[in-house]
């Protein structure tokens, strides 16, 4: 009986060993969403005209972000940077004053 378990033991290690079939994940780096990154080159556009959800869907499709996060005036927002993240912040008029990827 020992040297069966013993025989099954060994057959299954060697067979581990010989196994070839590696799954690698790719693993997202932090605040990365795949397919969405943004850019802020010729966001300048909107800089001056009203904030509406209108001027932020055209913000959002030519910045290629996933998210479009709003930044009314003095309000502190975090630092954490996240690469699919639009925000736009306008003042005290709803006027758009800045556009920043992160």
């Amino acid at each position: 009986m020992k040297a069966r378990l013993f025989l099954v033991t060994i057959t299954c290690a060697a067979l581990m060993a010989c196994s070839s079939s590696v799954v690698k994940r790719d693993i997202p780096e932090r605040g990365v969403t795949q397919g969405y990154n943004c850019k802020d080159n010729n966001l300048d556009r909107f800089v001056g005209g009203k904030a509406s959800q209108q001027s932020g869907q055209e913000a959002l499709a030519a910045s290629g972000a996933k998210t479009l996060e709003w930044i009314p005036p003095d309000v502190i927002v975090t630092m954490a940077y996240n690469w699919s993240r639009l925000r736009v912040y306008y003042d005290e008029q709803r006027v758009i004053t800045k556009l920043t990827c992160g």
